[in-house]
């Protein structure tokens, strides 16, 4: 059996902000219902706790989680390149190997297809 404060580690020391990065394509809040009535009952109360939340997640979200700063360009100018190498290697296997379409759907069953 887990501890009650299991995976609560950041909300028992005072610190609300999810983990950086985990803000990058939105947020899900999920509270238990007697959490929920605890925290949303008053609207104060309420108005409070939806302002500490989204200040954490828009402070999340806008932090340098990679650590980059100044050699953020040079990183990304690499990425870029490796992609440009990576859609090339890929285009040359799919479009210019020589029996790969047939190869691959021999070797791959379609939901079509008997099993």
């Amino acid at each position: 059996m887990a501890a009650p404060w299991a995976g609560r580690g950041a909300e028992l020391r005072g610190d609300p902000r999810p983990a950086p990065g985990s803000v990058d394509h939105g947020l899900r809040i999920t509270e238990q219902g007697e959490i929920i009535a605890s925290k949303y009952s008053d609207p104060e109360l309420g108005r409070r706790n939806l302002e500490t939340l989204v200040a954490a997640a828009l402070e999340a979200a806008l932090i340098d989680t990679e650590r980059l700063g100044e050699r953020a360009s040079a990183y990304f100018a690499a990425m870029d390149a490796i992609s440009a190498l990576a859609l090339r290697a890929y285009r040359g296997l799919v479009y210019e190997t020589p029996g790969f379409v047939l190869y691959f759907r021999a070797s791959t069953r379609s939901p079509r297809s008997p099993i």
